[in-house]
């Protein structure tokens, strides 16, 4: 028995039923399939994270980010969002700001680990000859990906 990524669902095989080197059709229908599959995968692994924050609350942090950067360069910057949210939460400004910008760092290296593990994968899979080289593909970036996740 083997595990394949058939129409983006990972599906229990034959041995006998996985493509063999030359089934160039079956080839990129597996690409594809693994392409889109890494994709929904990577998205699951970063739900938790992602997911601690509404919709609302995320559609707020370009702007966050770009007040407190402009706070901390300079104490007298108006910065109403981050002015506003610290009083709300009974912290220093200042402080909200340098927490913020820690949050921006840190989402910004999980974006890059996301980013780079996909290319990476999308490469591998480009470069493979059959379907135990995509799923190797696939699960190492969702490997790092995870792990990415884990450090946050």
């Amino acid at each position: 028995m083997a595990i394949i990524y058939r129409n983006g669902v990972e599906v229990e095989v034959d041995a006998s039923e996985i493509f063999r080197p030359g089934q160039a059709d079956l080839l990129a229908d597996a690409k594809q399939t693994a392409r889109q599959k890494m994709k929904e995968l990577m998205d699951e692994a970063v739900a938790p994270i992602r997911d601690r924050y509404t919709a609302t609350e995320r559609d707020t942090w370009d702007r966050q980010a770009a007040e407190a950067a402009a706070l901390i360069a300079d104490s007298n910057t108006a910065a109403p969002l981050i002015r506003s949210i610290a009083v709300g939460l009974g912290k220093d400004p200042m402080a909200y700001a340098q927490a913020v910008l820690a949050k921006v760092d840190a989402f910004v290296a999980l974006g890059a680990t996301v980013v780079s593990a996909r290319q990476q994968a999308d490469a591998a899979i480009d470069a493979a000859t059959d379907q135990t080289a995509i799923n190797a593909a696939v699960d190492a970036a969702l490997a790092q990906v995870k792990q990415a996740v884990g450090s946050l």
